[in-house]
């Protein structure tokens, strides 16, 4: 979640000074608690500013897909689709990436923000495990 003096969601604008221990869950995990990815984002904001919420995902995702391109050896979509589903252990920003009989990550990770000052704040995981 972002730190800002308001929040939208889903079209709706939130004042976040007026909402003081509000709490929310967000899918994701703050990265500033994730030591892997700390370089990753001071180099992300470093070039582009502030980092989104699934920035480090789509990283992860695009290194995922090369890694597999890599290992298909040729320009082949069920190839490369292939190896994507043979994905083992891939280790990322977002930590270790595995994937299911269905194709969905095993990286599932539920964080909880309470806004504290006018600003979400990072409370820790719901669920999943670092």
């Amino acid at each position: 979640m972002t730190s800002t003096s308001s929040t939208r969601y889903e079209g709706d604008t939130w004042d976040l000074a007026s909402s003081v221990g509000v709490t929310a869950t967000m899918v994701g995990v703050n990265m500033s608690a994730i030591p892997a990815a700390r370089d990753f984002v001071a180099r992300y904001e470093a070039t582009y500013g502030t980092i989104g919420p699934y920035s480090p995902y789509a990283y992860d995702a695009v290194n995922v897909v090369l890694a597999a391109i890599r290992r298909a050896g040729r320009a082949d979509r069920a190839a490369v689709l292939a190896e994507v589903r043979r994905t083992k252990d891939h280790r990322g920003v977002t930590g270790v990436t595995n994937f299911d009989a269905n194709g969905d990550t095993r990286n599932q990770l539920i964080s909880v923000y309470t806004v504290r000052g006018g600003e979400w704040t990072y409370q820790g995981l719901a669920a999943g495990k670092l």
